[in-house]
């Protein structure tokens, strides 16, 4: 949960999330005790819109592969694939399988759904925010954080700072973990400061428990010059 005081994952009994409440020391989605979390709940200050809008009533019949739904037992925002229609007896009503991908906790859920079911499309956006400082500080030593998760402070667009978190033990991030260190490498090593690192972040709506939040994950990062 990026610098924000309301941030976070959600199953806090994930040892693998990489979703992460930012500065939050309740937790960024339903158990504030999660230390090993990468995704971040982002309450920013800055946000002018209600998170509620990034979210759009759909029914079931209406879902497609490649759409962003939120998944029915975690409340995350997974991506659609594998879509089936199948349906019972003669006069059976339509039924919906299909694969629902959790970006920001690297799990999968398999939903069934009758046609009118009531689901919820998820907006999702990527973000740039400007690369601050980590902790651990020194890249050699990154090895040594808790959890093995590495916190990423950044800049938004106001330049107010937020945290995120990326899990440099989790095999499925390795090729994030790679652009990240890269990126911070390549700019300080800019003899003419005219370079910085940029956290390319992935951030959608959870619906938990009535409330919305907007996760946030590091997908990816790059080096900008100039302004």
């Amino acid at each position: 949960v990026s610098t924000q005081s309301t941030w976070e994952a959600v199953v806090s009994t994930q040892s693998t999330w990489e979703a992460v409440v930012s500065t939050q020391s309740t937790w960024e989605a339903v158990v504030s005790t999660q230390s090993t979390w990468e995704a971040v709940v982002s309450t920013q200050s800055t946000w002018a819109e209600d998170p509620k809008s990034r979210l759009n009533p759909c029914h079931a019949h209406d879902l497609k592969n490649g759409q962003w739904v939120i998944a029915d037992k975690c409340g995350l925002p997974g991506k659609v694939s594998s879509l089936k229609m199948s349906k019972t007896g003669k006069h059976g009503h339509a039924k919906f399988t299909y694969k629902l991908t959790l970006e920001h906790s690297k799990k999968t859920e398999q939903p069934m759904h009758p046609g009118g079911d009531h689901l919820e499309w998820a907006e999702m956006r990527k973000v740039d925010y400007d690369f601050s400082y980590t902790e651990p500080e020194e890249i050699a030593d990154w090895g040594d954080a808790e959890d093995g998760i590495v916190k990423i402070f950044a800049m938004d667009e106001n330049y107010e700072e937020m945290e995120l978190k990326l899990d440099i033990k989790n095999d499925a991030r390795a090729k994030v973990v790679t652009a990240v260190k890269k990126a911070i490498e390549e700019a300080a090593e800019d003899a003419d400061g005219g370079a910085r690192a940029v956290m390319m972040v992935f951030e959608g709506p959870r619906h938990m428990g009535g409330k919305v939040d907007i996760l946030q994950i590091i997908s990816d990062a790059k080096v900008v010059t100039g302004d």
